[in-house]
């Protein structure tokens, strides 16, 4: 009988955010690997499924119209819907349940039926938030429900796939078997796509989704402090950011200097955004070092990569340990204060085409060689014998 992994996500899928994202990728890997992968997640009916993974079986969850029936189905992380399907597929020590997002319900739930089915189940840890870091309603309670997981539950797990090589050190106490899987790419997901630059001007994006690690005032306010003949030559696109919390970063006269230059995106369809990338020079990102960014791994940088977008980014976390090079693939900034930023942003503007073209190269070489998908099969195949599949 052959092999199966499961894998839920709580987010909506296709490109229902980064966690979806990681779930499109792994699910490949996993099904590239040999293994017969499901997806279980709610339908992103807003994305055409045209570049969608079609190895892996989609399970949907449903939503449901009633505003408390609906709440209590995310409460328990549709956890009866889940189970259904594992009945049904008679699911149990040939396979592989792949939790992501922490739902102390259904976490708790997958354990009781993995001790009943003998099922293996791993759970994906993709950040790892303070107590301050936690926003919504109920910060505290979601705070004690992860950080139970965290400790009292993932050592009941078979393999612990972190994100970082920071959360793997902080997770060694569970004792749990662990492969440290960072967020993965399919170089050739687009690849109909003409990316060839033009250089009528240097493009930057500032995908500023995750306001939390991500210093949007420092990145802002870089362009504000750059000489009226340099942002002649630039442009500014952001995605995922408002106006006004543009204009909070800056004073009235600087954002008068820079409103011509920022170009600010409404919600893009996928394949929009893909355009986007097509045309620009670079990715601007700005961290803060902190628990959270150390452990944290930033979908974008593969993602943008893929188009040849070079990152100009803060030296914080694995991305740039591991897997950048400052001056071959990307631009390093020294911590995130403006001044930093602004150095970075300025050996940026001061490039020749020829040695943009390499690092753009570079950047797409980077990711075929260390984060796309197929070249983490065999590390998958390698940890699912050590656990017995």
């Amino acid at each position: 009988m052959k092999k199966r992994v499961f894998i839920y996500t709580p987010c909506k899928y296709p490109r229902g955010g980064a966690n979806a994202n990681y779930v499109q990728y792994l699910s490949s890997a996993f099904a590239f690997a040999g293994y017969k992968t499901y997806v279980l997640a709610k339908i992103n009916e807003e994305y055409s499924s045209k570049h969608i993974n079609v190895e892996s079986e989609l399970l949907p969850l449903k939503t449901h119209g009633n505003k408390i029936i609906n709440h209590y189905l995310e409460e328990t992380g549709y956890w009866n819907q889940i189970k259904r399907y594992l009945i049904q597929l008679e699911a149990g020590e040939n396979d592989l349940f792949i939790i992501l997002g922490y739902n102390i319900y259904n976490t708790k739930s997958l354990i009781k039926f993995k001790k009943k089915h003998g099922l293996k189940i791993g759970i994906g840890i993709l950040e790892l938030f303070e107590e301050k870091d936690f926003e919504g309603r109920h910060p505290r309670k979601s705070f004690k429900q992860t950080n139970k997981i965290m400790t009292s539950l993932c050592p009941e797990f078979d393999i612990l796939f972190p994100i970082s090589t920071y959360i793997e050190e902080y997770m060694k106490s569970a004792k749990v078997e662990q492969m440290v899987l960072p967020i993965m790419a399919d170089i050739d997901e687009y690849k109909e796509v003409d990316t060839t630059k033009t250089f009528e001007k240097w493009k930057f994006i500032i995908p500023a989704n995750g306001k939390m690690k991500d210093n949007l005032s420092t990145m802002v306010r870089c362009f504000s402090n750059l000489s009226e003949n340099e942002l002649m030559k630039v442009e500014v696109h952001f995605c995922g950011v408002k106006k006004e919390n543009i204009v909070d970063c800056l004073e009235n006269a600087n954002y008068e200097k820079v409103k011509d230059i920022f170009i600010v995106h409404d919600w893009m369809e996928y394949e929009e955004l893909v355009q986007l990338y097509a045309k620009v020079h670079f990715l601007l990102l700005a961290r803060t070092t902190s628990q959270m960014t150390l452990a944290n791994f930033p979908s974008k940088i593969p993602e943008v990569m893929s188009y040849g977008i070079v990152p100009i980014a803060s030296e914080v976390g694995d991305y740039t340990k591991y897997y950048l090079e400052d001056n071959t693939n990307s631009i390093f900034i020294k911590g995130d204060s403006e001044e930093n930023c602004l150095r970075a942003v300025k050996r940026a503007l001061e490039m020749t085409k020829n040695e943009y073209m390499e690092l753009s190269e570079n950047a797409k070489q980077c990711v075929k060689n260390k984060f796309d998908y197929h070249v983490w099969v065999k590390p998958i195949q390698r940890a699912m014998r050590k656990i017995g599949l």
